[in-house]
């Protein structure tokens, strides 16, 4: 697949990429109980339309970690788009998508789809472990992979809209489940959805496919379905209706520190908001700063002029600052921490309050 290499968002690549080894089935483990799908929560009118204070209460660790089983061990034991459960007839990146859209529909959402033609990594395993993705094979077939996104308006500001992110898709070189990256961003964002629904608010909620690179991040490489989603904007002439961005990825460690890489001049005020939101949490503790940058899906509002932040724990393992089971088979839901995804959740919840309902410079 050719692809275009311009800085700008006219040269904004429209595609994925995405491979899957020889995989093994999940392994067993406990089902969370059974239980009727979570409905959205009934909440009053505040004065001046806020309503997430009340919402806050509402996310529930244990729907998150409903989601997260759902989506990282059982019934979808990773989330490829050439990966078949035996004796299913689509992707486990497709069902996990069509899982999504169920419980959007659910809640009143009407859901839209993004779609684009992708090819798949092969796996170099000589190169580190975590980083043993390679290019395609020249006859690799070609799937499609899609964004899925849903539109909240409010009464506000309804030209002038707040994005909450994460990418779905699991490492597709290596037999991973991706709980932590990016199960964990994926279930919050469904969970948010839930507890916003029916709620007036200017935001839009994307689950994106395609954050892996081929050979190494950059402008050219990696962050695909975030760099398609927003060169449709650019197309549509609604890229400057975008007034913040919000990514959540990785973010239910079990020792969680939110690190916020550096901003640019336009995200600066958002890393004041985030800890603005923590401290009247009273989960300060949970919050820091990376002090260095970070190349992740946020990156491709970055380079297009939208104030954007990152709100991600980079550093999950066994062993402090090794980060060593990140893109591993060892990223399971067993080391992802259902409490942890819950502050993480409310965070956001309360980020996207104090953007869509205060003053703050853009």
């Amino acid at each position: 697949m050719n692809f275009k290499s311009m800085r700008n968002i006219a040269g904004v690549a429209a595609g994925v990429f995405v491979f899957v080894s020889g995989c093994a089935g999940p392994s067993s483990s406990t089902r969370p109980a059974a239980v009727s799908a979570p409905r959205p929560p009934s909440v009053s009118q505040s004065v001046g339309g806020d309503v997430i204070p009340a919402l806050l209460a509402q996310v529930s660790e244990e729907n998150l970690r409903r989601n997260l089983f759902h989506i990282a061990k059982d019934p979808i034991p990773f989330r490829k788009v050439n990966y078949r459960v035996p004796g299913h007839k689509r992707s486990t990146l497709d069902e996990t998508d069509d899982w999504i859209e169920k419980q959007l529909r659910g809640w009143g959402y009407r859901v839209e789809r993004e779609t684009c033609q992708v090819q798949a990594f092969s796996c170099d395993l000589k190169k580190p472990r975590h980083h043993t993705y390679a290019p395609p094979l020249p006859d690799a077939p070609f799937y499609k992979a899609c964004n899925l996104y849903v539109k909240k308006t409010g009464r506000r500001c309804p030209k002038e809209i707040i994005l909450l992110l994460a990418h779905k898709d699991s490492q597709s070189w290596t037999d991973s489940p991706g709980a932590y990256d990016n199960a964990v961003g994926t279930a919050a964002m469904l969970e948010i959805a839930r507890v916003l629904a029916g709620q007036p608010i200017d935001a839009w909620i994307v689950w994106f496919d395609g954050e892996e690179c081929v050979v190494k991040y950059d402008e050219k490489d990696g962050f695909y379905g975030s760099l398609h989603f927003v060169r449709q904007l650019f197309e549509q002439k609604k890229l400057r209706q975008i007034q913040a961005a919000i990514v959540l990825d990785m973010v239910a460690d079990k020792r969680l520190k939110l690190t916020i890489p550096d901003p640019d001049e336009r995200g600066a005020p958002l890393v004041q908001h985030v800890f603005a939101a923590a401290i009247s949490l009273g989960l300060r503790d949970y919050v820091g700063l990376m002090g260095q940058s970070l190349l992740d899906d946020h990156m491709a509002f970055v380079w297009n002029g939208v104030p954007a932040i990152d709100l991600i724990d980079f550093d999950y393992g066994n062993i402090p600052g090794a980060n060593n089971f990140w893109h591993t088979e060892r990223d399971t839901l067993e080391n992802c921490s259902p409490d942890s995804l819950r502050i993480s959740g409310q965070i956001a919840l309360e980020l996207l309050r104090r953007l869509a309902f205060e003053k703050w410079p853009k």
